[in-house]
């Protein structure tokens, strides 16, 4: 699965939320910094699409939420194992 982080005006769009339910969800500890989304060194956030969505969608099952979790962070390339040279 490809992951896709997008600004906060097009996770608006996409999902229909408002930014301060978003601001909310992430004072209260909802959504995971360097999961559902990042912030960039000039402060502006990118939310993971797929997460953020999963989320939503599973907000009574956390159970499986995590799971989608796990899958994004096993995906990552630091996750990977190395390579050894040949």
């Amino acid at each position: 699965m490809e992951y896709h982080f997008v600004s906060t005006s097009k996770i608006q769009e996409r999902l229909d939320i408002s930014a301060k339910a978003l601001g909310d969800y992430i004072n209260k500890g909802l959504l995971i910094a360097g999961v559902h989304y990042s912030v960039l060194p000039g402060g502006h956030k990118r939310y993971n699409v797929e997460l953020l969505t999963d989320w939503l969608i599973n907000q009574q099952d956390p159970n499986a939420h995590q799971r989608a979790i796990d899958h994004y962070l096993k995906s990552l390339p630091s996750n990977q194992g190395r390579r050894k040279a040949n």
